[in-house]
């Protein structure tokens, strides 16, 4: 059985009739818009997890060195990934900063 719209009629009655095309087009678009906000809010979200496993590898790093080495003075972005390129040695840990995987990068592919 198929669902009535607010209208009281059915899709297939509206598709056949020329008088509900644009109460169609209208919950077209209301599906293209809550697909669009259902696909921000997908994007921001694993956006909020990149940056939070950004955080704890910071953290675990910074531990690390304090417990063996001690860390250096960091004072800008550039420092710092230097600083974990060396420290970081998981191919996934480097890939949430954009670190390549060493022996992958084009010098050593000769």
């Amino acid at each position: 059985m198929e669902r009535p719209f607010r209208t009281g009629r059915t899709m297939r009655s509206c598709l056949n009739s020329r008088g509900c095309s644009t109460g169609f087009e209208r919950l077209t678009s209301a599906r293209l818009r809550a697909e669009k906000i259902r696909l921000a809010a997908r994007a921001s979200q694993s956006e909020r997890r990149r940056d939070t496993r950004r955080k704890i590898l910071i953290s675990g790093a910074v531990l690390a060195a304090i417990e063996h080495e001690g860390v250096p003075a960091l004072r800008t972005k550039v420092e710092l990934l230097r600083w974990l390129d060396v420290q970081l040695t998981r191919p996934h840990d480097r890939a949430v900063f954009d670190l390549t995987v060493p022996g992958t990068s084009a010098k050593n592919e000769t």
